[in-house]
C-alpha cells in the first residue's frame, strides 16, 4: 500500500464558489433547437460558435438567450429598457436584467415567474434568507431550490399540480418549470 507523501502544507479547503444563475448563461443546444434557423443563417454568415451568432445576430431579432429567460416579453413589460435598446445604450433586455434588472422584483425575467409573487406566497422566505442561500434573486432561488421544493413562483403556476406528468427524471434538479419553458 503506497501512502502520499507531502511536501509542503496543503492549503485550506476552499470556500464553495456560488454557481451561476440558470437565467444568465447562454443555452446554445435550446438556442438552436428553438430557432432552427439559426444553424442555416450561421453558416450562410460563416459564424462557427451559436454564441457569437446570438450576439451579433440574435439579440436584434429579440431572440432568448435560454429557456429561463424572456427576451421579447422582458422587452415588453419594461419600455425604459426597450427604449435603450433601441437607443443602443444597451445591446438587449437579457444584458439589462443580468446586470441591473436581477435586482429589481419588478421587472420578471419570464412570463411564468413574478419575484413579488414568490416572496408573498412563500412567506418563510424573505430577501435576506434568499441572499443567505447563495441566490442572485428570488427567481435564482426558485429555480435552484424552489421549483423542486414545490414553491410557486406565479400565480398562474401551481408547483403541487401532479408533478409526475412533468418530472424529468429524479436527478433533475429544475423540474415542472423546466418543463414547461421546454414546451
Amino acid at each position: 500500500m503506497s501512502q502520499t507523501v507531502f511536501s509542503e502544507r496543503q492549503a485550506e479547503i476552499p470556500p464553495s464558489l456560488p454557481s451561476v444563475p440558470l437565467w444568465s448563461v447562454f443555452d446554445a443546444e435550446w438556442y438552436l433547437a428553438t430557432y432552427p434557423e439559426a444553424a442555416g443563417a450561421m453558416a450562410d454568415l460563416g459564424i462557427g460558435d451559436v454564441e457569437a451568432y446570438y450576439r451579433q445576430h440574435g439579440v436584434k431579432l429579440l431572440h432568448s438567450p435560454n429557456r429561463y429567460f424572456d427576451e421579447k416579453y422582458y422587452m415588453c413589460i419594461n419600455s425604459d429598457v426597450a427604449d435603450a435598446v433601441q437607443r443602443g445604450l444597451i445591446p438587449s433586455g437579457f444584458v439589462h436584467y443580468c446586470n441591473d434588472g436581477y435586482r429589481e422584483v419588478i421587472r420578471p425575467p419570464h412570463w411564468l415567474f413574478d419575484e413579488r409573487f414568490y416572496l408573498r406566497y412563500n412567506r418563510d422566505l424573505n430577501p435576506r434568507l434568499i441572499e443567505q442561500s447563495g441566490a442572485k434573486n428570488g427567481y435564482d432561488h426558485y429555480l435552484r431550490f424552489g421549483d423542486a421544493q414545490h414553491r410557486n413562483g406565479h400565480w398562474f403556476f401551481d408547483g403541487a399540480v401532479d408533478r409526475k406528468s412533468t418530472r424529468l427524471n429524479s436527478s433533475h434538479l429544475v423540474i415542472s418549470y423546466a418543463v414547461f419553458c421546454l414546451k
